[in-house]
């Protein structure tokens, strides 16, 4: 994806969130968490198209070894919530394999995405990534199944 692209993926984002009633994209925080904590404060979804433009490592989770030798294949959906700095904070399995979906998840947690803000305040951003691991022909292959993105790793 060029320069172009991604500026205008997250100008796009940027307008959809601000078209967005502030209640649908504030929710309440958790009780776990801290007043000042990287993710108390207004939350925003993205879809996975807007987050890719943001992602600093343009890298899928890789295959996981084990899930190869027992020739596991399948999708799985991983729910991601980024602190306000830009680190991922949590990520859960949705649905899949968690032989796929636990490796795939703690690869996530390294990421690190462009922070967002609006009106100056740093917002909490929530996605959800739907990745596809398949075996063909000895090759492993992963690949982002979210409309718009064009990701595959091995």
């Amino acid at each position: 994806m060029n320069d172009k692209a991604i500026v205008l993926l997250t100008a796009l984002t940027v307008l959809l969130i601000a078209l967005t009633p502030f209640h649908t994209r504030a929710q309440s925080t958790s009780n776990q968490q801290t007043p000042g904590s990287n993710t108390s404060g207004p939350r925003i979804k993205i879809a996975w198209a807007g987050m890719q433009a943001r992602q600093l490592q343009k890298k899928l989770p890789g295959y996981p070894e084990e899930a190869k030798d027992k020739a596991i294949q399948g999708r799985v959906r991983l729910s991601i919530l980024v602190g306000k700095d830009g680190k991922v904070e949590e990520v859960r399995l949705l649905s899949g394999d968690p032989a796929l979906g636990n490796p795939a998840a703690d690869e996530v947690r390294q990421w690190q995405f462009q922070p967002i803000s609006l009106n100056g305040q740093a917002l909490v951003m929530a996605t959800e990534l739907d990745l596809e691991f398949r075996l063909r022909k000895g090759k492993a292959e992963v690949r982002c199944l979210n409309a718009g993105s064009q990701q595959r790793g091995h």
